[in-house]
């Protein structure tokens, strides 16, 4: 996968970046793949992007939480913020969803629900957290997570971490009156919500789409750096590293 390439004409609103070339011959080249450097062994960065972190952390544990953790954990601290009395339900519970309910966790909610497919993300979930578990291909997923609430109203707030349309359907039908969604996922260009703005304006529901967890990396990241060294983000548990050579055998693991 190559990280840098030549100009695109059509992209006029990427910051351009000059290396030189040979002899006097400079040449623009531009950061692409969501500002990452993926397996590059070299990136392009933003300085607005750029976290000064301690020379003794260990770069190569602390890096998902450039994307996926601070993604799901700034769901729950920026945007949702639910208190000890909310109940939550996180669909998904890969990286971004395992963040959120560590956040969670941290504030103190005291009604966690995860959704997944994965028995041992489930399991792993209520490691982390989770009082409550449920299969994502029940028939009843939205009865299920209405009687872990009060009078089986439905969460007061949740988190779609998974893109999938149906899933997030089940998302916004297991919020309770005036309940918070927060769209992590992203099912494709062109897609409409599967739901009506009636059921928003009456229910009083709010539905945030949420872009790296919405908060400043300069403040985030060294703030679950401090998480994890207390022991309350456990990086470790959800990480596992491959040498490069078996990238495919990485993919088919995840």
């Amino acid at each position: 996968m190559n990280f840098l390439r030549k100009r695109n004409p059509d992209v006029e609103s990427q910051p351009a970046y000059r290396l030189a070339g040979k002899g006097d011959v400079e040449e623009k080249v531009y950061g692409a793949f969501f500002g990452q450097s993926s397996m590059a062994r070299m990136s392009l960065v933003s300085e607005s992007s750029c976290v000064k972190v301690s020379k003794d952390l260990d770069l190569k544990l602390y890096a998902p939480l450039g994307c996926g953790m601070q993604t799901g954990s700034g769901a729950i601290f920026n945007t949702l913020k639910p208190t000890p009395n909310s109940t939550l339900a996180v669909f998904g519970c890969g990286a971004v969803g395992m963040a959120a309910i560590l956040a969670a966790k941290y504030l103190g909610v005291q009604t966690i629900i995860a959704v997944d497919l994965v028995q041992s993300r489930l399991d792993l979930a209520e490691e982390f957290g989770a009082t409550h578990v449920v299969v994502g291909n029940d028939k009843d997923v939205v009865e299920q997570i209405r009687s872990h609430t009060k009078w089986n109203l439905g969460v007061t707030h949740a988190v779609e971490a998974t893109g999938v349309l149906p899933v997030l359907k089940t998302a916004f039908e297991s919020l309770a009156s005036f309940g918070h969604l927060a769209s992590i996922g992203n099912p494709g260009v062109g897609i409409k919500p599967p739901f009506e703005i009636n059921d928003m304006v009456n229910g009083g529901k709010t539905w945030s789409g949420i872009l790296m967890g919405g908060g400043d990396p300069q403040t985030a990241l060294p703030f679950l750096v401090g998480l994890h060294q207390q022991g309350k983000f456990p990086i470790e548990k959800m990480s596992k590293y491959y040498p490069f050579e078996d990238f495919s055998r990485a993919v088919h693991d995840m």
